[in-house]
């Protein structure tokens, strides 16, 4: 499922299949995910902020760009899941200095 730039703030996915879900860029503050299989999935640039992801299974996820520090990850498995790399963080936010 492609939800790229989603408006999905406080939605619920409890137990949805999400495997190799696209959340590029979407907005999914709040949004409960317990117990859901969003193995693959790519949340790069969303916004993750007071998400829930009890006991979700995000095996090899992408959560570049994130801020994770207010979601929960209760008993989620997050084996081999790819955080914000610093070095493509800030290729991606380069802008060329004006002359």
């Amino acid at each position: 499922p492609n939800f790229t730039g989603a408006r999905a703030a406080g939605s619920d996915f409890t137990a949805a299949r999400l495997r190799s879900g696209i959340f590029v860029k979407a907005d999914l503050q709040g949004a409960k995910f317990q117990g859901a299989n969003l193995q693959y999935g790519d949340f790069s640039h969303a916004r993750i902020e007071g998400a829930d992801f009890a006991d979700a299974d995000l095996l090899c996820g992408n959560l570049h760009a994130t801020d994770p520090s207010t979601a929960s990850f209760r008993g989620a498995v997050l084996k081999s899941v790819r955080y914000t790399d610093p070095e493509r963080m800030t290729a991606e936010t380069w802008t060329p200095t004006k002359k």
